[in-house]
């Protein structure tokens, strides 16, 4: 409404953070909020709120922002009112912070009383002082008699001339389109494969993992099972019947459950157990997953059961489902997989499915092919988490009576038990390494195939990608690539950082960059921890984006070595797509990319199996990964940036590897013999 000449007053006075109070004189009319609302609230409103660059205001968001992370819940008898609550510290914290007293500032039904607004003379006036910035606060978009939906002090009608502000309010907010405010999802309200979160699944990690100090934004939001299906710590005697971390949690958040159940009991535990496989996915929209011995209700078929017979009459093609369009390891990986096919003459149809939390704006495939008009076969590149998920969603005519190939990833030993359903709901999964395969079989009856990724390395142009990452011509390049969503533990990206540091302490006398290439979310301490250190360090540069086929290629052809000093790999698409490009290589010598690589084309790092801690990776009890040699990893490095011949030679043995062995024309006829095998047995 007016302007902020009071901030700039208080900034020019030396004021670093300034606080908005709810309220400058108490609330005790018997109406809702009071001042013990206020209390449990927090002494300021959090709408607004202004600060000055400083150590101590940086100090004091890095704080708020770890907090956030696990503590931002309503929880008024715990003390905690999502962001706004911990702000009552800010004081304490920053020294010089001001707490501006102005009437005119964060006007709202919390204040209101103190403070009528009034139209004098043509000006807005909170009070004695001049109207500078009005809060609304739980307006109602289809009710204009409400002033707001917290409160019971005020209606419309009785806020006097503060009406004439909300009805221009309510006219603003018309412009909103409620088509795509209702079709907006929350980003925070499902796993990575779509599963809901609901209260009682966020009650559970909050009481477990109560800090997350070691757990990135890939592991939170990774479905797993096995974390909530553990037995809960707080009932010792789980004989009779078991209640698992979930069920104990849903118990305590409803009175009538713990008025009919006594878990302290046998008989108690065995019957909650009964109610709980029975109700809980209606009343509480638990995922199935998550209810043990889980009764389907007879009238609603599940991807695994439902026209599982295959129609022998139907036509010897392909209906790939995937990622089409996603720009990830997945989506590339099914886009090659298209073009294998297509290249190798397999009749094909496709169906895109949209990832979450991907904008999903790759373009479309621009490969020839001949369309299938009723294949029998359904190809779902999708992982396992997500696989009865997209197959739950695909429409029952893509599925039924169609003999169902998933293709998975899986970077670990041993595959994951929870997973099973996943399994159930296949006729066959295609692997891309052996690796894969050996964690699959041991879980499985079903044909586990071995199909790698096709490999092609996209033409690019090094002169534009010296200029896009300032690069000298006799600079070496090594460059590090790596999704985030991809776990940054698994991927290693700190110890690519510190092999480089440690092996070129003067990169500029060395003549080396190294190029950090990511993309994905940096919301998490280690991601925080690595980007700021990346920056700190000489020599590299880092480009967080999302690239097209052009950019990648345009980087390859600048690369002089690919450096990848993983813990694990399914496969190592990236590996192989520099391998292809001619560049010489070092990664960990061990999981899937030992497929194509070896000593004679890339520089194989010797490693250590460790065991994984809790938070490393998903199902990470009882499971193992390699830790490479970090001194091995330096000598590699200053070996290859020493020797331009050597570096020649292994690439070139690379890149005749992956053309004779790796080409989408090589991988389709794979594909295609193998489909050709199984459509000569279903017509038999």
């Amino acid at each position: 409404v007016g302007p902020l000449d009071a901030l700039r007053h208080s900034f020019d006075q030396g004021a670093e953070l300034i606080l908005t109070p709810h309220a400058l004189a108490p609330l005790d009319d018997g109406y809702d909020p009071d001042d013990r609302r206020i209390m449990q609230t927090g002494a300021y409103n959090l709408g607004f709120a202004a600060l000055r660059s400083s150590p101590e205001t940086s100090t004091l968001l890095d704080w708020w922002a770890d907090h956030m992370r696990t503590r931002c819940v309503s929880n008024l008898p715990g003390g905690l009112f999502v962001d706004q609550k911990f702000m009552d510290m800010a004081p304490a914290f920053v020294s010089h912070t001001d707490i501006l007293r102005h009437k005119g500032y964060n006007v709202a039904y919390w204040n209101l009383h103190e403070r009528p607004v009034a139209l004098i003379g043509g000006q807005w006036m909170a009070g004695d002082m001049p109207l500078i910035l009005f809060h609304f606060s739980g307006v109602d978009r289809n009710d204009p008699s409400v002033f707001s939906k917290h409160q019971n002090r005020y209606s419309a009608a009785s806020i006097g001339a503060a009406q004439e502000l909300l009805d221009h309010y309510q006219s603003e907010l018309k412009f909103f389109d409620d088509d795509l405010l209702k079709d907006t999802p929350y980003a925070y309200g499902t796993f990575s494969n779509g599963v809901a979160i609901n209260n009682a699944v966020r009650k559970v990690y909050q009481r477990q993992r109560p800090d997350a100090s070691r757990d990135a934004a890939d592991i939170l939001f990774t479905f797993d099972p096995s974390f909530f299906n553990a037995l809960s710590d707080d009932i010792p005697d789980q004989s009779g019947a078991t209640v698992t971390r979930l069920m104990h949690e849903v118990w305590r958040g409803r009175a009538d459950l713990r008025l009919a159940f006594n878990l302290r009991r046998s008989e108690g535990r065995k019957a909650y157990a009964d109610w709980f496989a029975e109700h809980v996915a209606d009343q509480e929209s638990v995922p199935v997953q998550l209810i043990p011995n889980y009764r389907q209700p007879s009238d609603i078929p599940t991807p695994s059961d439902v026209d599982r017979s295959v129609d022998r009459d139907q036509q010897n093609g392909v209906l790939v489902a995937g990622y089409l369009r996603t720009e990830s390891g997945l989506g590339e990986g099914v886009r090659l997989s298209f073009q294998a096919l297509a290249e190798a003459g397999t009749k094909l149809d496709q169906h895109v499915i949209r990832a979450p939390g991907f904008t999903n704006s790759h373009e479309p495939i621009a490969v020839s092919f001949e369309q299938a008009s009723n294949p029998i076969f359904l190809y779902l590149h999708v992982n396992a988490d997500q696989t009865e998920q997209a197959l739950g969603a695909l429409p029952s005519k893509l599925i039924c009576g169609r003999y169902r190939i998933g293709y998975w990833a899986w970077e670990l030993p041993h595959f994951p038990q929870d997973w099973s359903g996943a399994l159930d709901a296949l006729d066959e999964v295609w692997v891309p390494s052996r690796f894969v395969a050996d964690s699959i079989r041991p879980q499985t009856d079903k044909p586990v195939t071995v199909v790698p990724h096709p490999v092609l390395s996209p033409a690019g142009d090094k002169t534009r990608a010296q200029s896009s990452f300032q690069l000298h011509e006799d600079e070496t390049v090594i460059t590090t690539v790596f999704d985030t969503r991809s776990f940054l533990r698994r991927k290693n990206a700190l110890g690519a950082l510190q092999a480089f540091r440690d092996a070129f302490p003067d990169p500029d006398g060395d003549g080396v960059k190294l190029i950090l290439k990511s993309h994905g979310p940096v919301d998490s301490p280690l991601a925080r921890k690595f980007f700021v250190e990346a920056a700190r360090t000489p020599g590299v540069v880092v480009k967080h984006a999302v690239f097209d086929q052009q950019a990648m290629g345009d980087l390859f052809a600048a690369t002089d070595i690919l450096f990848s000093p993983h813990r694990s790999e399914g496969f190592g698409l990236n590996i192989a797509q520099a391998m292809a490009a001619g560049k010489a290589v070092v990664a960990t010598g061990w999981s899937g990319n030992v497929d194509f690589m070896d000593e004679s084309n890339s520089i194989l790092l010797p490693f250590s199996l460790q065991p994984l801690a809790p938070g490393d990776y998903p199902f990470a009890a009882g499971q193992h990964w390699a830790e490479p040699d970090h001194e091995a990893a330096v000598e590699s490095l200053r070996q290859l940036v020493g020797d331009r011949t050597l570096r020649t030679r292994i690439g070139g043995r690379a890149e005749v590897r992956m053309r004779e062995n790796f080409a989408p024309a090589r991988i389709g006829a794979q594909a295609r013999a193998r489909l050709d095998s199984v459509y000569g047995e279903l017509r038999a």
